[in-house]
C-alpha cells in the first residue's frame, strides 16, 4: 500500500531523487530541465521546501512513487510537479496526490487552484476534468521545448 505524506527540508534527498526521475520518465510535462535539476546542490533542493510550498510525496515501502507541489505566490495557490512512476499509475496514486494538494490549497483561503498542462497530455487532461478541473483559454510555450504549449486549468476550491 503506498502512503503518501507531506515532505519538509530535512526530506530534501526524496525530493531530488523523485524529481530528477520524475524529470527523466516525462521531460515535456514539466517546465524544467533534467539537465539544470540534476546540477542543483543541496541548498536549492531544500529551499525548494520552504514555507511557501507543500511537496507531497507517494511511498511504496520506502521507494518514493509519487510526486505533488502546491505553491502560493502572490496570494494565489498552484499545483504543480504531479508524476506517478510508471508502475504505480492507474492505482489511484495521482487521485492521492492531487486530494492532498487540493486540502493544502483550500486550507490557503484561495477560492481556486491554477496549474498547467501540456496540450498533448489528454490522459492528465481527461484525469483533471474528473476532478472539476476546466481550461482557463490561457496558453504558453515551453521555452524549453518549443512544440508544447501549456495550457492553464483551474480548480475552484469553494
Amino acid at each position: 500500500m503506498v502512503e503518501v505524506r507531506q515532505i519538509n527540508q530535512s526530506d530534501w534527498e526524496t525530493l531530488r531523487d523523485i524529481r530528477l526521475r520524475a524529470l527523466a520518465d516525462s521531460p515535456t510535462s514539466f517546465c524544467a530541465s533534467l539537465a539544470i535539476e540534476s546540477a542543483f546542490e543541496e541548498a536549492k533542493w531544500r529551499s525548494r521546501l520552504g514555507s511557501d510550498a507543500a511537496w507531497f510525496v507517494g511511498f511504496d515501502d520506502a521507494l518514493s512513487v509519487g510526486l505533488a507541489t502546491g505553491a502560493l505566490r502572490d496570494a494565489q495557490a498552484f499545483m504543480g510537479s504531479v508524476w506517478v512512476h510508471p508502475d504505480h499509475r492507474a492505482t489511484g496514486l495521482a487521485d492521492q496526490l492531487v486530494a492532498k494538494v487540493i486540502g493544502w490549497a483550500k486550507s490557503t483561503g484561495c477560492p481556486t487552484l491554477l496549474f498547467h498542462v501540456t496540450h498533448v497530455n489528454d490522459r492528465a487532461k481527461a484525469f483533471y476534468v474528473r476532478h472539476g478541473a476546466y481550461q482557463t483559454g490561457q496558453s504558453e510555450q515551453l521555452a524549453d521545448f518549443p512544440d508544447v504549449i501549456n495550457e492553464e486549468w483551474v480548480i475552484e476550491l469553494r
